[in-house]
């Protein structure tokens, strides 16, 4: 009959036998929910910020749409190192993690602030100052100059106390997972031994008044005192005694399916922290119109609202947005994918109610002909005045 003790350096009478599985599973679950929550604020960034970048922005004047170098400016090349889509979906990205963002209109083009220092002023246009720019090799540009409000973009979101909080649990998921990291490691390094002594062999230690017969603990006690020792012993062990090594790391039984069910949880949390519908983020859409309706009310449309009033306070300015009723505007319509043939009964009743065909073509992304047929207004009888009706 063999007794078996386990021995730890940092604790000689803790069984950790386990303890250090547990932490690994711990661990396993914590990582899995960790990249779940950064991957789904990627991707939740990422759909509303294609959303915004694939709409176009209008400029709307007294005459109609204007196609004039601001439109070009931006739609299609806000600055010589970017695209249209590029430009606005590294704003979009910015304003949703950061809740704000700082646009420069400078020589003729538009740049997105990496940083930048703000006044404290209430009663006079604030001054921003230490602008920098971050380029696509990394490399940070300097602007020095000062800038007042009305000739920047300052973009900040309404408090979306849903984003906020989601953010705030990811952080301290972070915090657990890296003392977790700290305790599987620690006790990885711990070194663990057992001791295995067989009962039937005739333990004896030799003392200054001659041979003395030990028990297996009190042997096992003395081997102990030596492992312990900082200093570099030899250790004699009688026959009976075994040393070995403890494999304290092992394997970790963690439940797939559990840690599917932690990653769905924190993919849905995310989902509803940006406001947008389980079913579109999934791609798990029934109904595809009403789906993505909602996406685009309730997680596309509040972003779109705050670059409106940004674009017009920068570029259309309080005379021309009041008396000439100039407005530059963000066109969702211009996201969703409209089916021509689905949709021919619709765009049919919007000929009828007075739009051009060319508005219809450029609401369906197709180009406009500027002819006079396509141009001209064409209503129902439904929809004649009262003097008509009276002639």
């Amino acid at each position: 009959m063999a007794l078996r003790l386990p021995w730890s350096k940092k604790n000689p009478i803790e069984d950790e036998k386990g303890q250090l599985h547990d932490y690994i599973e711990i661990l396993t679950e914590d990582l899995a929910q960790l990249n779940a929550s950064k991957f789904a604020i990627q991707k939740c960034v990422a759909m509303i910020a294609n959303a915004i970048s694939k709409s176009e922005i209008v400029i709307q004047g007294k005459k109609g749409l204007e196609y004039n170098s601001t439109y070009y400016r931006l739609n299609i090349k806000p600055n010589d190192n970017e695209t249209g889509t590029e430009f606005w979906a590294r704003v979009t990205e910015k304003l949703l993690i950061e809740n704000e963002a700082l646009v420069v209109f400078t020589r003729n083009m538009f740049y997105l602030a990496d940083s930048w220092t703000v006044s404290n002023d209430i009663m006079r246009p604030k001054t921003y100052t230490g602008i920098s720019l971050v380029g696509p090799d990394g490399t940070t540009y300097q602007i020095n100059k000062h800038f007042k409000s009305d000739e920047v973009m300052h973009l900040r979101l309404p408090e979306n106390n849903k984003r906020l909080e989601f953010f705030k649990t990811v952080a301290k998921l972070y915090d657990k997972t890296t003392n977790t990291i700290s305790k599987v490691v620690q006790l990885s390094n711990v070194p663990k031994f057992g001791i295995n002594i067989n009962t039937q062999a005739r333990l004896v230690e030799k003392t200054e008044t001659g041979d003395k017969v030990v028990t297996g603990k009190e042997y096992a006690s003395r081997i102990i005192k030596v492992l312990c020792s900082d200093k570099i012993e030899g250790i004699t062990l009688p026959e009976g005694i075994k040393i070995e090594s403890l494999n304290a790391g092992g394997s970790s039984n963690v439940d797939a399916a559990k840690i599917d069910s932690l990653i769905r949880a924190s993919e849905e949390a995310c989902a509803r922290a940006f406001d947008i519908p389980k079913g579109v983020y999934f791609g798990e859409i029934s109904d595809q119109s009403d789906a993505t309706n909602e996406f685009i009310t309730y997680a596309v449309s509040p972003v779109a609202e705050c670059l409106n009033d940004g674009l017009n306070n920068l570029i259309v300015g309080e005379e021309d947005y009041i008396e000439r009723n100039e407005r530059i505007i963000v066109f969702l319509a211009r996201f969703k994918h409209i089916d021509i043939i689905d949709s021919a009964d619709k765009l049919s009743k919007m000929r009828g109610d007075g739009w051009t065909l060319d508005e219809i073509f450029h609401l369906i992304g197709y180009p406009e002909l500027h002819t006079d047929f396509t141009t001209t207004r064409a209503l129902t009888k439904n929809y004649a005045t009262s003097e008509d009706a009276a002639e």
